[in-house]
C-alpha cells in the first residue's frame, strides 16, 4: 500500500476532481453573435431614422429661432434686419441674423451640421448670389418675399424639414407643407 501511495495513487481522484470545465463553447459564442447580429440588423435602420430626424429638427430649431432674433432685433432696434442662409465654400449651411447694413465680411454666420443640406428645388425665399434671405422692417414684419427654408439630411433624404415665413406680419412657423 505504501507503495502505491509513494506513486501518487491516493491523489489521482483530486487531481481530477480539481480539472474544471470554464468559459463558453464555441458553438454557444457563435450563437450569441448570431442573436446579436439579427438584433442589430432589426434596430439599425430606426435608429438611424431617429439620428436623422434628430438632427434636421435641431437644424429646424437653429433655423427657427435665427429668423425670430431677426425679427425681435428689427423691433428693438427700430432698424431693418435679415436672415441670411447659405452653403458655403466648404458645404456646409450657415445661417445668420444681422442688420441689413451689416458688411459681408462682418456678418456672423453660424453653421448647421455636416449632414444638413438645403433643398435644391424647395427654397422659396428670395436669392441673390448664392445666399437666400428674409428682411424684417422696424416693426419686425416681412419686407420683401415670403418664403419657406426646406432642410435636408445626406443620409435620407426623402425626410425633410421646413421653417416658413408666412405673412407678412412676419408670422414664423415650423412644418412643412403637405404633399
Amino acid at each position: 500500500m505504501k507503495v502505491l501511495t509513494r506513486l501518487g495513487a491516493e491523489s489521482l481522484p483530486t487531481r481530477f476532481e480539481r480539472c474544471s470545465v470554464s468559459g463558453f463553447t464555441l458553438v454557444e459564442k457563435i450563437a450569441v453573435m448570431a442573436i446579436l447580429g439579427t438584433l442589430m440588423a432589426i434596430a439599425a435602420p430606426g435608429w438611424l431614422t431617429f439620428f436623422t430626424t434628430r438632427s434636421l429638427v435641431a437644424a429646424q430649431d437653429t433655423v427657427f429661432q435665427t429668423l425670430r432674433l431677426a425679427q425681435s432685433r428689427a423691433e428693438q432696434s427700430r432698424i431693418p434686419w435679415q436672415v441670411s442662409i447659405r452653403t458655403a465654400a466648404n458645404g456646409l449651411v450657415q445661417v445668420a441674423a444681422h442688420s441689413v447694413d451689416a458688411p459681408p465680411d462682418q456678418i456672423p454666420w453660424r453653421e448647421l451640421e455636416p449632414a444638413i443640406q438645403l433643398h435644391p428645388t424647395e427654397m422659396t425665399l428670395y436669392q441673390s448670389s448664392g445666399i437666400y434671405r428674409v428682411r424684417f422692417d422696424h416693426q419686425g414684419r416681412v419686407s420683401g418675399q415670403l418664403g419657406r427654408v426646406t432642410l435636408i439630411h445626406n443620409h435620407n433624404l426623402q425626410v425633410k424639414s421646413c421653417v416658413t415665413v408666412s405673412t407678412l406680419v412676419g408670422v414664423v412657423r415650423k412644418g412643412c407643407p403637405a404633399p
